[in-house]
């Protein structure tokens, strides 16, 4: 098994975390919102 050069592990490492970011930024926001609506 040959591991592939860092650039793209690097790449890898890059686009896992942009879909984590896209699947719970909704998610992030809509709880920042329900909490901004309670403190006010």
């Amino acid at each position: 098994m040959e591991i592939g050069p860092l650039s793209e592990w690097v790449t890898a490492i890059a686009e896992i975390a942009a879909v984590c970011v896209a699947l719970f930024l909704p998610v992030y926001d809509k709880k920042r919102e329900k909490r901004k609506e309670l403190v006010t």
